[in-house]
């Protein structure tokens, strides 16, 4: 379900573009404390987004169907070229940065997505935190939440098929 999530938001996330029709974000990936490891000199591409997943608490509907409410957290970060000094020419430039995370709350606002087993509803807005205590980069956190389920075990049950994990272990 997750897998199936991080996909479909990316892949929505890529749909905001500029006036030549590029990709604003040029970063996604699962959150993995890449803020703090920016000084480790591992790099990404700014503005980036990073996506975390609370925990999930799963309902069972029987017949191997589950559903949950998850609460989604997207890391939006962004260069800070300009200090915030009201009067000295920057305001603008810095308030930019609010541009991205306005346009993130448009592409995502009611968006669902389904495949054969897997599906969530209409994602909602729910927090915004923006950080107040940066440096070059801004890290705003916008939160969402939708109702998801997974109807997997069904699905290969009602097709008489066998799941098959993407993974090989080797020893």
């Amino acid at each position: 379900m997750r897998k199936f999530i991080y996909k479909s938001l990316s892949d929505r996330l890529r749909t905001i573009t500029n006036t030549n029709g590029e990709p604003i974000i040029k970063s996604i990936d699962i959150l993995n404390n890449n803020l703090q490891n920016l000084n480790l000199g591992q790099t990404f591409e700014l503005p980036a987004v990073f996506i975390e997943f609370a925990p999930l608490e799963w309902q069972h509907q029987g017949r191997g169907v589950r559903d949950t409410v998850a609460t989604i957290r997207l890391h939006v970060l962004q260069q800070t070229n300009a200090p915030s000094l009201d009067g000295r020419g920057y305001t603008d430039h810095f308030l930019s940065r609010f541009d991205l995370l306005t346009a993130i709350n448009i592409a995502l606002h009611g968006y669902s997505d389904t495949s054969d087993y897997f599906g969530y509803g209409a994602l909602t807005s729910r927090l915004s935190t923006t950080n107040n205590d940066y440096g070059e980069v801004t890290a705003d956190i916008e939160e969402y939440q939708c109702r998801c389920n997974d109807s997997s075990l069904l699905y290969l049950e009602e097709n008489n098929a066998v799941w098959q994990p993407s993974i090989t272990i080797q020893r």
